[in-house]
């Protein structure tokens, strides 16, 4: 039961990260930022509720969704270190994920 409640709050993150991403790139519409903003952190989403579904019946399959879905936020961490956009609030919520 505590794996359930991990994948909320970490669904939750990844709704309060895609909403901070959609905001940073209307002020930086670099073609990275865009991607995780629209896409990748989307998918992080897509990857938790996946997650969240499994839990009962496929734990193994849940949790390797629950990993994967941090694939996201790397990725963009990466795309603002290469952009130099400076985003400790960001980073921090990745690594949370």
């Amino acid at each position: 039961m505590a794996a359930l409640g991990e994948s909320l709050y970490e669904e939750k993150k990844a709704k309060e990260g895609q909403e901070y991403m959609l905001q940073i790139a209307k002020e930086h519409p670099i073609e990275r930022i865009i991607l995780c903003a629209n896409s990748l952190y989307a998918s992080t989403i897509l990857a938790f509720e996946g997650a969240k579904d499994d839990l009962i019946r496929d734990p193994w399959f849940a949790a390797y969704k629950a990993r994967v879905a941090g694939d996201g936020p790397d990725y963009c961490a990466e795309a603002f270190k290469e952009a130099n956009i400076e985003n400790p609030p960001i980073n921090k919520l990745g690594i949370s994920i």
